[in-house]
């Protein structure tokens, strides 16, 4: 399910994101990070809980309020969760003293008093101390549990609901999200759980009974389409195998300079990262979006815009002043006079034009290569590099080089792990029939000047005398000569990926010889050594092979 998030900043282009475990990030009250979630939760039709902790909260102030929903446990495994967020410290050797005092209690308060009573009979000093110290923990939320009023049932209607728990501690606060999650875990469907204050709830390097329930609901609750959205103004405290697990991250403006450098983290390796200046600069409503291969610069759509949108998009064209996307009390402002907001430099858009030498269009000529995705195998900075070449023979370079760069990635991914890297990569088009296509549009079209790349190519001929070896098919250098011989390092292949090879038609080796016979066969021409680190097979290289009968 994917649902709209805005339009790109600069081309008004749609942007749709995944309905998946998501993190919002931002400075609070600069970002927009509520009127996102507002919007996106709207939009796609799902019911959402979210939880107000903070007195004088303004998010969420149109949604319906519902009672806080608390289920009492007193297994010792939330006792210690419970404990070391209130000790915001991780217990140590605590363990032993919980489980005692857990010993068949059905409440937080039955726990209590196994805690007094063991402090009373104990005759040591340190079992003692631990019983005492434990006692009073618990104390600072047995009674406010008594003094909350409370829901045995979690009861969700359409859109967002609201628990206020702004009155209560932290520790009480923690309690009722943690029921919540788990509840949602256990019996419901198609729900989003939205978690404010992260670094609090779901803290790094310490336990939580949020953390518990969090952990439970990201890692399994996507088979029933329950998923969580994180709400933090920075990622610094947030437990990492949380925030791991969210496919889709929405990151705000950022000032402090370790903040921006998590932001930029956050994007996946391969895309086209922005600078700092970037994140620091962004206005209110405007975000980075990544979600799986994609990272766009958007302006988010509120709610408030849904009947006009087209106020949405001429905001993100740079079109708009503030004013025009203002919630609805400054719609009828008239425009301010002066210029319009502030255009950044133009963003190429290769999908349009690619103007080489101020005239040349080349649209038609790149339209093949499916604007250098080819499967997820090329980067956006291919298409910028493109972008900037000044004359079609540099074009026909780099697409020389990309194709090189395009064979290495597939023959990696083939040899991977990943189920679905396989797949892309078993999927991919014929890259070699793709670039002489592209080669040849540039050729014949009647737009540029007829392009005959080996006339522009200094020729040399080289006259090499290859000597005949033999091998014996029972050493490892005949081994791989055989290998090669039979197309098997026609794509490029690590020395680790040859040793698994050879283990598996049962020729038995060590791995630092497998390395020297390869760069042995490379020094004599059979392969050549790729930058990626794998050995490729010699083009038009004859191999003769003679079968011996074993004596």
């Amino acid at each position: 399910m994917n649902v709209l998030l805005g339009y790109e900043i600069g081309t008004g282009r749609k942007v749709e994101i995944p309905v998946l475990h998501m993190v919002v990030t931002g400075q609070t009250q600069q970002s927009g990070k509520t009127t996102t979630l507002e919007a996106l939760i709207r939009r796609s039709g799902l019911r959402a809980v979210t939880f107000v902790t903070k007195r004088a909260e303004g998010a969420f102030t149109r949604a319906p309020r519902i009672p806080a929903y608390f289920r009492e446990r007193a297994d010792w495994e939330f006792v210690v969760s419970l404990l070391e967020a209130t000790m915001r410290a991780k217990m140590k050797f605590e363990h032993p003293w919980i489980m005692r005092a857990c010993r068949g209690a059905k409440t937080l308060k039955q726990v209590q008093a196994n805690l007094e009573e063991g402090q009373r009979k104990a005759t040591r000093g340190l079992d003692e101390s631990i019983y005492l110290a434990l006692s009073m923990y618990l104390a600072k939320v047995v009674p406010a549990i008594e003094q909350m009023p409370y829901s045995s049932e979690l009861k969700l209607e359409p859109g967002v609901n609201v628990m206020d728990l702004s009155s209560y501690a932290s520790e009480v606060q923690a309690l009722v999200i943690s029921s919540v999650l788990e509840r949602i875990y256990e019996r419901e469907r198609k729900t989003i759980s939205l978690i404010p204050e992260a670094w609090e709830f779901i803290p790094e390097g310490r336990n939580s009974p949020v953390k518990r329930a969090a952990e439970a609901l990201i890692r399994k609750g996507g088979s029933s389409e329950n998923h969580m959205w994180i709400d933090s103004q920075d990622l610094a405290g947030v437990d990492k195998k949380i925030t791991r697990s969210c496919s889709v991250w929405i990151m705000g403006v950022q000032r402090q300079a370790l903040e921006v450098k998590r932001s930029l983290e956050a994007i996946p390796a391969g895309l086209q990262t922005p600078k700092p200046a970037d994140i620091m600069q962004l206005g209110r409503g405007e975000f980075f979006a990544s979600f799986g291969r994609e990272l766009h610069q958007v302006y988010v759509q509120p709610a408030w815009l849904d009947d006009h949108p087209e106020r949405a998009i001429r905001y993100a064209k740079e079109e708009l002043p503030a004013c025009f996307v203002a919630p609805p009390d400054g719609w009828e402002r008239a425009e301010p006079a002066g210029k319009p907001r502030k255009k950044p430099a133009a963003k190429p858009d290769v999908n349009t034009i690619v103007d080489v030498n101020g005239e040349v269009e080349m649209k038609d000529a790149i339209e093949e290569l499916a604007y250098l995705k080819l499967h997820d195998y090329v980067t956006h900075a291919w298409a910028i590099e493109l972008l900037q070449v000044k004359s079609p023979e540099t074009f026909v370079d780099l697409i020389i080089r990309l194709l090189k760069e395009l064979k290495q990635r597939r023959s990696g991914l083939l040899e991977g792990t990943d189920p679905g890297d396989v797949a892309r990569a078993q999927a991919a088009p014929d890259v070699d029939a793709i670039v002489a296509k592209v080669i040849a549009r540039l050729q014949d079209s009647g737009e540029i000047p007829a392009l005959n790349v080996s006339a522009k190519k200094p020729e040399i001929t080289v006259t090499v005398q290859r000597k005949l070896i033999d091998l014996d098919g029972s050493t490892l250098k005949g081994r791989l000569a055989q290998m090669v011989a039979g197309g098997w390092f026609d794509e490029a292949k690590t020395g680790h990926s040859a040793y698994n090879e050879l283990q598996r038609r049962g020729f038995a080796t060590a791995k630092p010889n497998v390395y020297r016979e390869l760069d042995a066969l490379a020094n004599w021409g059979f392969v050549t050594k790729e930058p990626s680190g794998g050995f490729l097979a010699v083009a038009g290289m004859k191999i003769n092979l003679r079968e011996m009968e074993a004596e």
